[in-house]
């Protein structure tokens, strides 16, 4: 029986496998110190040397099917009984041989004497090998963490007394105690559910020894059948309990394995999708909420039913509890979307649309979504799979850049009309002057009675007219002199109280809106005050348009402009510098400009008064940027129009523009002057 199950050969595949291939000279010499007491040292020599081919052709098996100890796959356990199968047929074939050489058969057949050695060696391996093989430290430590070591200890003991009670003789002999060895295989087959291999393995070595000793004394559950088939029997149950805790162990481990991976995988999905950015979310075709991940419930402000972010879709208690992304998102009122939502029958071509939120915790987003449909059964869609982008600061960032890009265009067709105003101003005053000049000296030439006295007269008046018209060109293209100093602008605003009372209208009142002391700024005090003029003139006109009664404030204050501030949205000739400036505000309730005429406003000779000339704002616009400062108008229908200029103080570094010399502004234009010089 010894002979039938052998377990220096498990022992030998242990230690080659475990602490490498060069120690086969130890397995050689152990098998040939056991087989010299047997037969010849020649003999022994010979047969240990097939011992060791066969320990070396396993482990050599194992490693090329890269077999993993722990029996952590099928592969693993179909590995090492292949690595079995093939070390047992070599032990075998060269141990008959040597003994069918020696004469040492004594009369056995070599086929029996090759299946009890196969049988030997095949059954040492499956019932010592796979225990010490699968043993570790981790293991136990782990099993120790996770609670399980007591269980394996009490089912230990459990199988060691049951073994004990059925084989020491307490349990009668008869064919009645041999169903009963196979409750041992279910415990051990339990153990390898629970437990893995190597606990099962040695709990087979530990019956594996009772059966051994029984055969050997002629006792226990067995000893009513045949020797021989006793011996085959106790082979066979004892080689089945291996196999099948090898089995269940390496299907249950790769059960595991599969299961951890799909937690890992589930981690991983819901990380990416619920730490994901983006707006992510499943709902039916009526809207219901299936899914939300994180990102989406906290734009929303949606309460998480579960962990995964799951709403229920039986529950009828759930019904009113679950959002509707229709209604949540603004769709339900997007009657071209839902559309679209509705013919969509193919998940390859997804449809893109835009949302945004007037109202609800994400007030003021615009979302970009992707939807595909998803669930198809039978060509009938169930659920919709959409994504959200927040595209809110993309579309405020691509406003801000058509405004700049709007503002560049308008600043360069300003500058080129300055440039035309400048030029067609300049020639006009050198024309007007030469002609006020000799209408002068004609009428005082001519006798007081003269009868072309009074058409001369409406000839100087006419001049003048253009003349100052010619002026507010020349200030619209900053050709006239600047001299700024430090003024307080309440108290140029206060000077022209007088002045403002004869362009209101009789229904028209203004107020002054206490002013900050501190506003004090760097400017040309006739160039302001005729900047105010032009302001309050404008809004007197506005006013005057309303039938009800009107009113115009101003406000003088001081305003910090950061880096960060909203330039885009003042008017003036370059990059606004951060500091402090001077606001003067000019608002009305008049009649207002609608877009088209807001875009214009600055305009030269743009006007929507009949009697106008269009060139109040621009020179308005021109003694603004003369001053390094900015200027910005907000106006709607029926509702008024409010104008607020930056100008800057002393602690705000300003690099004013420098007016063009008079020799160099007048150069190549001497010839033109022949009327001034006669």
């Amino acid at each position: 029986m010894v002979c039938l199950l052998w377990p220096p050969a498990g022992l030998s595949l242990v230690v080659l496998y475990r602490a490498g291939l060069g120690y086969w000279p130890g397995v050689w010499l152990g098998a040939f110190v056991t087989n010299a007491s047997l037969c010849g040292w020649g003999e022994s020599a010979i047969v240990s040397t097939g011992v060791t081919i066969a320990a070396v052709a396993a482990t050599g098996i194992l490693r090329r099917l890269r077999f993993d100890r722990q029996f952590h796959s099928i592969a693993d356990a179909r590995a090492f009984l292949i690595a079995v199968a093939v070390a047992a047929s070599i032990a075998a074939t060269v141990g008959v041989a040597v003994l069918y050489l020696f004469k040492a058969l004594h009369g056995d057949p070599p086929g029996r004497a090759f299946l009890n050695w196969w049988l030997g060696d095949a059954g040492g391996m499956l019932v010592v090998a796979p225990g010490l093989l699968a043993f570790s430290r981790t293991d136990l430590r782990r099993m120790r963490r996770e609670g399980k070591l007591r269980g394996l200890v009490a089912s230990s003991l459990f199988l060691i007394a049951f073994g004990f009670v059925l084989y020491s003789g307490f349990v009668p002999t008869g064919r009645l105690a041999l169903p009963a060895t196979f409750l041992l295989m279910l415990l051990v087959a339990r153990s390898a559910s629970l437990y893995r291999i190597w606990p099962a393995s040695l709990q087979i070595a530990y019956i594996a020894c009772w059966v051994i000793w029984n055969n050997h004394n002629l006792s226990g559950p067995s000893v009513y059948l045949e020797p021989a088939i006793r011996i085959y029997a106790a082979w066979a149950f004892l080689v089945t309990a291996s196999v099948v805790s090898i089995g269940i162990a390496s299907l249950l481990a790769e059960r595991d394995a599969v299961e951890r991976q799909l937690k890992t995988s589930e981690e991983t999905y819901r990380a990416l999708v619920h730490d994901n950015p983006a707006l992510i979310g499943r709902f039916s075709t009526d809207g219901k909420l299936i899914f939300a991940n994180e990102t989406f419930r906290r734009a929303y402000e949606l309460s998480a039913k579960n962990v995964s972010g799951l709403w229920s879709r039986n529950k009828d208690t759930n019904r009113q509890q679950t959002p509707n992304y229709f209604e949540i998102t603004g769709l339900a009122r997007d009657m071209k979307t839902l559309t679209l939502l509705s013919e969509l029958d193919d998940p390859e071509h997804p449809v893109c649309f835009e949302t945004r939120q007037d109202s609800g915790p994400a007030s003021g987003r615009t979302y970009r979504w992707t939807a595909r449909a998803v669930d198809m059964s039978s060509s009938v869609v169930f659920e919709y799979h959409v994504v959200g982008l927040d595209v809110t600061e993309q579309k405020r960032a691509e406003a801000e850049r058509k405004t700049l890009e709007t503002q560049a265009i308008q600043t360069q067709q300003y500058e080129a009309i300055g440039v035309l105003a400048g030029g067609i101003a300049h020639e006009f005053n050198n024309i007007l002057t030469g002609l006020i000049g000799n209408t002068d000296l004609a009428m005082m030439m001519l006798p007081k009675n003269a009868d072309v006295r009074p058409m001369l007269a409406e000839v100087l008046r006419g001049a003048q007219r253009a003349a100052e018209l010619t002026r507010q060109l020349s200030t619209y293209a900053g050709q006239t002199d600047t001299h700024p100093r430090p003024h307080s602008v309440d108290a140029i605003v206060k000077s022209c109280e007088r002045l403002v009372e004869v362009v209101l209208p009789k229904h028209c009142a203004i107020r002054y809106i206490p002013s900050d002391p501190r506003a004090m700024a760097v400017v040309d005090e006739t160039k302001i005050r005729q900047l105010f003029l032009s302001l309050v003139t404008n809004a007197a006109e506005a006013v005057a348009e309303r039938t009800r009664s009107g009113l115009i404030e101003v406000r003088v204050g001081v305003r910090s402009v950061e880096c960060t501030t909203d330039q885009h949205r003042w008017m003036n000739g370059g990059a606004l510098v951060p500091g402090e400036y001077v606001e003067l505000e000019v608002s009305d309730n008049g009649c207002g400009m609608n877009a088209t005429t807001l875009a214009r406003v600055f305009e030269p000779f743009f006007t929507t008064k009949f009697p106008g000339r269009g060139l109040g704002m621009a020179a308005v616009l021109g003694i603004v940027q003369d001053h390094a400062g900015a200027i910005r108008v907000e106006s709607e229908m029926d509702r008024g129009t409010v104008v607020r200029v930056l100008l800057p103080t002393q602690s705000t570094s300003i690099d004013f523009p420098t007016p063009m010399p008079r020799s160099i502004r007048r150069s190549g234009r001497i010839s033109s002057s022949k009327l001034i010089r006669q």
